[in-house]
Order: structure tokens, then sequence, then C-alpha cells
């Protein structure tokens, strides 16, 4: 545990999410109504939900806002209301807005989950498109299907009984909240990434924002300096930093979820040159590969090759990058070529890391390595004493100009 804290505490910091919120900040400012009135759009065209728009954008904002924040839900819900009587160049413009803030949070969270490979513009469009279609479709199920059992007499008899009316209301935003983030952090991210991970992620991440919504609503009740300073026009400010604020637990929540990939169940991650690693990867790409099966890090660990989950992305982001490997319509990543149109020099050439040193092959040597890695090994070390015998001299002799003779 203390470990998976460090490292989220060390990530959060390398990973700009604290600029990143902010970034999203800015963008949400022009979002926001945007995504509302689409939200209403997409309820508006089902018969079912005709009737709800009002209540289910109303929902929204008084679960994911404080308490405080009553003046802001208004002003919203209110730019949202005008928004609809917009033209349709102008709904167009409130649609690109909607998904310019998509593709900014798409940004934000594969840069923490150090994926550089990008989506198909296609693929992307189709990812943001769904988010903004099914997303409100999913609340509105949810709405009606709760509203059609506070309707039953028998059910709201038996609420107000045990008092679970009060209960349900305020557990229905957490579960809400919680299915959101564990969403986002399935479906955002370019790689792939574990159910486990991402529920853990999303229950953190709506934790932290309930206690979040608490805290804020507490802070403003115990500190009016900020309605003295700013008077009428004090929900600005404070809408601007609850936004941040939700933002950093977004990011958050997604470094953590990278976190718990990374930490090791068993033993230490082999220490791997990424030069050495990306060849051992391959290797079990190949493997895959001729039974014509997607590869991911557990095969490579089964394979006996205990690689951490940092090593594992930053191999196979560069895989992508160079197209030697490729992602599948289900999601798996398998080799874009054969093996033997794959030149190991060239390889070494296009590699952005150093060469193995002399000392870390020396302490690798072993017994243990398959046929093929020993002598890949012995194949490095033979290039060191080549690059020593090459290099050898004095600089005296080298700025003369005289012939530098290898023993």
């Amino acid at each position: 545990m203390k470990r998976i804290a460090m490292n989220v505490s060390r990530r959060f910091w390398e990973d700009g999410c604290i600029s990143n919120a902010a970034a999203l900040t800015y963008t949400t400012l022009f979002a926001i109504v945007p995504m509302l009135t689409v939200t209403y759009s997409m309820l508006s065209v089902i018969p079912s939900f005709q009737g709800t728009e009002e209540h289910i954008q109303t929902f929204i904002l008084s679960s994911f806002m404080p308490s405080a924040g009553e003046s802001v839900n208004h002003w919203l819900s209110e730019f949202s209301r005008q928004a609809r009587n917009l033209t349709v160049l102008g709904m167009a413009f409130l649609l690109v807005a909607a998904l310019m803030m998509l593709r900014t949070i798409d940004v934000a969270i594969n840069r923490i989950f150090r994926t550089t490979a990008r989506r198909r513009p296609v693929i992307s469009f189709l990812l943001y498109w769904a988010i903004l279609s099914l997303g409100p479709l999913l609340l509105g199920v949810g709405f009606v299907a709760t509203s059609f059992l506070a309707t039953m007499k028998v059910l709201t008899d038996a609420y107000t009984l045990i008092g679970a009316e009060r209960w349900l209301l305020r557990i229905l935003p957490f579960l809400l909240s919680t299915v959101a983030f564990t969403l986002l952090y399935i479906a955002v991210p370019n790689r792939r990434v574990r159910m486990k991970d991402a529920s853990m992620g999303g229950l953190i991440t709506a934790i932290l924002f309930e206690i979040a919504k608490e805290g804020f609503t507490l802070f403003l009740s115990l500190s009016p300096t900020y309605a003295l300073i700013y008077g009428a026009f004090v929900a600005v400010p404070l809408f601007l930093i609850w936004i941040y604020l939700s933002w950093l637990l977004v990011l958050l929540g997604a470094v953590i979820v990278h976190s718990l990939a990374c930490v090791q169940t068993v033993g230490n991650p082999l220490a791997l040159p990424p030069g050495l690693a990306i060849l051992v990867i391959l290797s079990v790409f190949d493997q895959r590969f001729a039974k014509g099966e997607p590869t991911e890090l557990i095969h490579v660990r089964v394979a006996g090759w205990w690689l951490g989950q940092d090593t594992w992305d930053t191999c196979t982001d560069w895989l992508l990058k160079e197209r030697l490997i490729c992602i599948t319509n289900r999601g798996g990543m398998i080799l874009a070529q054969s093996p033997s149109s794959i030149d190991m020099a060239d390889l070494q050439e296009r590699f952005p890391w150093p060469f193995p040193s002399r000392t870390v092959l020396t302490e690798m040597m072993s017994d243990q390595w398959p046929v093929w890695f020993a002598r890949l090994l012995e194949r490095f070390s033979e290039v060191h004493r080549q690059q020593t015998a090459l290099l050898s001299g004095d600089l005296e002799t080298l700025f003369r100009g005289e012939t530098v003779t290898p023993p």
C-alpha cells in the first residue's frame, strides 16, 4: 500500500496533472453548456424520455456540484435552455466544443497511461460520439427506472417506513459517479485496462469526490471571505475552483488506476534495459503471432519474463509508433509484420535508448536464459569488444591526425 501511495504521489507531479487540470478547467468553461445541451437533445428524441430532460439535468448538476452552487446550477440550466433555440450552425458549434473537451480529456489521460500512440481519427470520433450519445441515454434509463419505482405505492410505503428514500437519493449520485469514472478509465486510455483496476480507481475517485463536495461546502460556510470580496459574483470564482478541484480528482484517479497496474504482486520486476526488453517482448509476440493470438503483458510473464507494467507500456508504445505491432479491432496487440522482415541491425539503429553497457551485459550473463537470449547477450558483448578495439588510442594521437592502429 505504501508503495502504491508513493508511486501515485510521484506520478501525479511528473505527469503534470496540476497544469492539465488547469487546462481542462478552461476547456470546461466553454464546453459545459454544449455538453448539457447535447444531453438534452439526445434525451428529447426518445419518446420515453420526453418531459424528463429538465429533471435529469437538474439531477446531474445537483449531484455533482456542492450544495453551495445552486445559483450556478440555475445559470447553467438557463444557458442550456437558451442554447436549444440555436440554429443548425449554432448547434454544430456547440457539438464541436463538446468534442474538443473530450479530446482534451483523451490527451490528458493517455499521457498518464504513458500512451503517445494516437487513435485513428475515425476511431476517436466514434468513441467521443458514443460518450455523447450513450451517456445521456444511460442517465435517462436510470432516472426513468428510479421514477417508475418511486410511483409504485407498495415500494414507496416500504421506503418511507424504513427511511430508505433519503438513503437512496444520497447513494444514487455516488453509484453514478463510480460507474462514470470506471467507464472513463476503461474507454479513454488507448490501451487495455483491467476491469479490476478501473473499478478500484473509479470507486476511490467517487469517494474522494463526495468528500470534496462536503469539504467544499463546509469551507464556504466557515470562510465567508469570498462573499465579502466578490459580492454578487462570488459564484463565479467558486465555480472555477470547484471545476479545477474536480479535474484534479479525475486525473488523480487515472494515476491510481495506472499505478495499480504497475504494482507487482509477486517478487520484483525484471530490470532489463529497454533495448533488450523490446526484443524479449517481440519474442513473445512472435510465439503468439504463429498461433494468430494477441499478446498482453500476462503472456510475457507466463513465458518467464517478469517485466514491470511501466516497461511494458514504454516498449509497446514505441513498437506501436514504429508500426512493428498494431492494435486489433478487439483491442489486442499483434505483430504488424512477419519477424523475418524485421532486421535486427535496423531495429537497433531506430532505438531511442542507448546501447546496453558492458557492465549490464556482464551482470546479466547466466545459464537461466533461453538459448536465443544468451546468444543475443554474447553478440552485444562482441559489439562492445570491437568498439573498444576501434576506439583504442590516446587523444594526442587522434588530434595530430595520425592513424590509430587497433591492437
